[in-house]
């Protein structure tokens, strides 16, 4: 069972940031010699009743595809992926600004200007730029699946 302070690998569960149709993600940090608490990570866990029904070679898809765009400007880079007890997980970039859905609930609905709008579809475009370059498609592409990695358009 996943709960906070459980540790997989050099990875230790600090917050449950939500749920999908597949599985949960988690907020985690890793400690090294050097650096204690340092780097967050989220880690996308397959819930068990799904990874049972779910075909290994399509998680494996999945996981090359996402690699594949990883690195990119403006896409969250997969770093590792495995198996701990009957989970699948994937372990991602963290983006410590939440979703766009959370931003534009916050604001009100809106951006504070047109600049700031143009500013915030430039970085959407950019990032499916990204992905469109290294032949892959987003067909799920919401403000609930748009990370926000950094503040820029704070």
């Amino acid at each position: 069972m996943l709960k906070e302070g459980l540790e997989i690998k050099d990875y230790t569960l600090k917050e449950f940031l939500g749920k999908g149709g597949f599985g949960d993600v988690w907020k985690a940090r890793k400690s090294t010699d050097l650096f204690e608490n340092e780097f967050e990570f989220a880690i996308k866990f397959f819930r068990p009743e799904y990874a049972r029904g779910i075909n290994i070679e399509r998680i494996k898809k999945e996981i090359e595809i996402w690699k594949r765009v990883s690195g990119a400007s403006n896409i969250i880079s997969v770093l590792d992926a495995d198996r701990f007890e009957n989970y699948i997980y994937i372990v991602s970039e963290y983006a410590n600004g939440g979703t766009l859905e959370e931003w534009i609930n916050a604001n009100g609905g809106k951006a504070a200007s047109p600049e700031q709008a143009v500013q915030i579809i430039m970085e959407i475009l950019n990032g499916l730029e990204n992905m469109h370059s290294r032949n892959f498609i987003h067909r799920d592409l919401k403000p609930a699946n748009i990370l926000i990695k950094k503040m820029f358009f704070a």
